[in-house]
């Protein structure tokens, strides 16, 4: 089953993740922070649908192994031959046209990418694969063997991080490195602080760049959980919930 991310198809689910997790099905509006992501929340979704989510999440079409994959090594920022059984992030982003002559190097990594890295290694992530730094971009046979096995890569993948803000590879991820969320409005009435929700991911998406692009879609349509990074807030996404950062529970 391919998630729909155009309605919230899993409400049931997600009332019964927040009931699980504080014993009630209440939901209220969390206040967040511009430039710092609630990575202990993501972490927390991830886990829940590892547990919860047996046949809807787990290695989507029971794909084999990818042959000949490559990622990042998060600490070292080099690209090294995927360890067996490794668990890593998949990103999804519009390239854009950027000049960046050598995309095998680490110091040439854009800012998407660099962001990336940090995020990964926030939610315990040791590896992230990049389609334009993990494939040999003047090897035609390395291009072919990687472009066809690309349901396998994304269904494989652990989880897909959604740059679902910005136009280029040039544009980081909001709350993660330099580039910062739109805040949150906060009015205080007496003892009583009332403060803005966001909307649903839908919209955010309709207007992205990365929602034009049936690459990108594609990969998203793969990914059996996927974070959407986008300026309000970040979005998860599985094959049986949804969450947002500023949905609390109480």
């Amino acid at each position: 089953m391919i998630k729909d991310w155009w309605n919230i198809r899993y409400l049931d689910e997600a009332i019964r993740y927040v009931e699980v997790r504080s014993g009630k099905k209440e939901f209220g509006i969390r206040a967040i922070q511009a430039d710092r992501i609630r990575y202990d929340l993501v972490h927390e979704w991830i886990q829940y649908c590892q547990e919860q989510h047996d046949s809807e999440c787990q290695n989507l079409h029971g794909q084999p192994p990818v042959t000949g994959l490559r990622v990042i090594d998060c600490h070292t920022r080099s690209v090294v031959s995927a360890p067996p059984g490794c668990r890593y992030v998949a990103l999804s982003y519009v390239w854009g046209d950027p000049p960046n002559p050598d995309p095998t190097s680490p110091t040439r990594f854009a800012p998407v990418v660099q962001d990336s890295i940090t995020a990964a290694l926030a939610l315990g992530y040791e590896y992230l694969r990049v389609d334009k730094h993990c494939i040999n971009q003047g090897d035609s046979g390395d291009k072919h063997e990687q472009v066809s096995q690309m349901n396998a890569i994304y269904a494989v993948a652990d989880l897909t991080f959604i740059a679902a803000s910005g136009n280029s590879e040039d544009d980081g991820l909001p709350g993660v490195g330099i580039k910062s969320r739109q805040p949150q409005e906060k009015i205080v009435v007496g003892d009583l602080t009332l403060t803005q929700g966001f909307c649903h991911l839908q919209p955010m998406l309709l207007k992205s760049k990365w929602a034009t692009r049936a690459w990108t879609f594609q990969e998203g349509c793969l990914s059996r959980r996927s974070l959407f990074f986008t300026d309000q807030q970040v979005y998860f996404a599985c094959n049986g919930m949804y969450c947002a950062e500023s949905v609390d529970s109480r």
